[in-house]
């Protein structure tokens, strides 16, 4: 790979995937609408018309929920919104593919995606360090949501926006550097030091990418089995070690540091055991979101058509939650499967890269609706998109070189 052509598409990838927001506008956009037009110009023929018809499915139930929405007076279009978001960044993976097949393979995209990862880390470790920095950042980026991203110990780096969004990338990323590392492509160094990065940083983005992290390492070794031998037993000796002797140099470190609310906000729940989870109250409040669905007729079976926007009571941010209020049991359960045979169609060749990410995002759906809105689920959609374009590309190219020697 020539130095500036990695460069060039490092750049390229982190605008598209971290999104910023300037005075401009969301920078990605202007990025992520001609590399659509190139998928859909083409005629599609990197993709597979298959997986086009399962994204069409998705949408077509979500314009239920419209409906369902306008019928109770909630009028929204937010589950259409996060429907078109996944094809959209599905098709950017495929112009991605189509624009830089004669330079970069997957797996090469693979390496730039965790240097994305990494960067913004390390990004959001200068800010803590550094203040000044942080400003300097901040006036070239304008707020998103409710938080003053200039002042609290919530970071966000180059992103739109942080929390449980930017904090599950975080996870996601370290698996990638898992992956890359275990098919020999990066270093021992180069993950370490990735690893390392992506971990600390996080505790200055979410809690929940935290535990995903912790999720990621979990699913490496199962999937792997023995081949992972050495990986497990570091992981065996390193957790307790760490629990055991390292819990008070921690909590001093980090108090010091930033103040007792930050560690009891970043890692406290954690390393106090059970009585620090009961005492956190995510694990509470989680289980209470998951209950919120429709248990009226027709309801049941319509949804109210919400999905996250405007007024709604009893409020849920779960993924899971949202879906069945929007667009009720029976068509929630078609847009599921739906999504689980986009995955199904599109992740042959690469499973062991792919599940693990599909897992984590699975996960984190019960908090929030991460699996179809994000950065994580723009990520996955959009590798999701350039793989299968990939084979597609080489398959065809396998035909016609048989048809030309016969």
């Amino acid at each position: 790979m020539r130095l500036t052509n990695f460069s060039i598409t490092l750049i390229l990838i982190a605008v598209l995937i971290l999104n910023p927001y300037t005075a401009f506008g969301p920078v990605g956009y202007y990025f992520a609408i001609p590399l659509v037009i190139l998928a859909v110009s083409s005629g599609l023929k990197y993709s597979r018309l298959d997986i086009i018809g399962l994204f069409s499915v998705c949408i077509f139930i979500s314009l239920i929920g419209v409906f369902s929405s306008v019928v109770h007076g909630i009028s929204q279009i937010a589950h259409f919104k996060a429907s078109v978001l996944i094809i959209t960044n599905y098709l950017i993976g495929v112009g991605l593919f189509f624009l830089l097949r004669k330079s970069f393979k997957f797996d090469d995209i693979l390496i730039i995606v965790l240097c994305v990862g990494v960067a913004n880390g390390l990004t959001i470790l200068a800010q803590v360090q550094y203040p000044q920095f942080r400003a300097t950042i901040e006036s070239v980026l304008i707020e998103s949501g409710n938080i003053d991203w200039k002042e609290g110990f919530r970071y966000r780096g180059l992103a739109s926006g942080g929390g449980a969004s930017l904090s599950v990338l975080s996870a996601l990323m370290a698996y990638i550097g898992l992956y890359l590392y275990g098919i020999g492509r990066i270093g021992i160094f180069s993950f370490l030091a990735s690893i390392a990065i992506l971990s600390v940083s996080v505790l200055f983005v979410g809690r929940t990418g935290v535990l995903l992290i912790f999720m990621a390492f979990l699913l490496k070794i199962v999937l792997s089995g023995f081949r992972s031998f050495k990986l497990l037993l570091l992981f065996l000796i390193c957790i307790p070690l760490v629990v055991l002797f390292g819990h008070d140099l921690i909590e001093n470190y980090l108090i010091y540091q930033y103040g007792e609310e930050f560690y009891f906000y970043a890692l406290g729940f954690i390393l106090q055991g059970k009585d620090g989870i009961d005492n956190e109250g995510t694990v509470g409040v989680l289980a209470d979101f998951l209950m919120v669905v429709p248990k009226q007729f027709p309801q049941v079976f319509t949804g109210y058509g919400f999905y996250g926007e405007g007024n709604f009571e009893p409020w849920t941010d779960s993924g899971y939650s949202r879906m069945f209020l929007s667009v009720g049991f029976i068509f929630g359960f078609i847009y599921y499967v739906s999504v689980a045979l986009i995955f199904m169609k599109s992740v042959q060749g690469k499973i062991i890269l792919f599940l693990p990410l599909i897992i984590l995002l699975a996960i984190a759906e019960a908090k929030e609706p991460l699996l179809l809105t994000g950065y994580s689920s723009r990520l996955l959609f959009m590798l999701l998109g350039f793989w299968v374009a990939e084979r597609v590309y080489n398959s065809r190219r396998v035909t016609d070189i048989s048809l030309h020697t016969t």
